[in-house]
């Protein structure tokens, strides 16, 4: 599977769950995600997205992606672009 077209479906789930101006807002943003302890001390925190939105994320890029994504590798995935690396070499290994 091409890097670009695993790109293109993470950007896709992730408006699919969160619509296409987070996407806009997110595409490119260093740490969509933020914890409950992060959140308390940024006051610009409630624009990010929190670890229940995270969850719903990796449920559905496992749907989409037909894969099993461990928690702790997940959780050092810190954009989009990261989270399509990743799976493209999850996808890459489960199909060999």
């Amino acid at each position: 599977m091409a890097t670009n077209d695993i790109k293109q479906r993470v950007e896709n789930v992730f408006q699919a769950c969160f619509g296409s101006e987070i996407l806009e807002k997110f595409r490119d943003h260093p740490k969509p995600f933020t914890t409950h302890a992060e959140a308390a001390g940024n006051p610009g925190a409630s624009d990010l997205l929190d670890s229940l939105d995270q969850v719903e994320f990796v449920m559905a890029l496992e749907e989409e992606f037909s894969v099993n994504l461990a928690d702790g590798e997940f959780e050092k995935l810190t954009t989009l672009a990261d989270a399509a690396a990743y799976l493209e070499t999850k996808v890459t290994a489960e199909q060999k």
